[in-house]
């Protein structure tokens, strides 16, 4: 069995603000690739934060839950 070097992350989303959360997420992506990590777990939510999402109207969720093109 080949073994899988994993880390995970725990981070304060800042609600609803996709772009500042995929930012602290690639950061930490790539720190953890600099030091040979090949898993890294992330919180649920970590991407738009939780509270605040009963709030929002269906296009709202809709808009949050779409990741950008230049993501990927």
């Amino acid at each position: 069995m080949k073994k899988i070097r994993a880390a995970a992350v725990q981070i304060e989303s800042d609600p609803g603000n996709k772009a500042a959360n995929l930012a602290k997420i690639r950061d930490f992506v790539r720190q953890a690739e600099r030091q040979g990590v090949e898993m890294v777990a992330f919180p649920e939510c970590c991407i738009t934060g939780y509270w605040f999402l009963r709030h929002l109207t269906h296009d709202e969720l809709v808009s949050l839950a779409s990741l950008p093109d230049t993501f990927c």
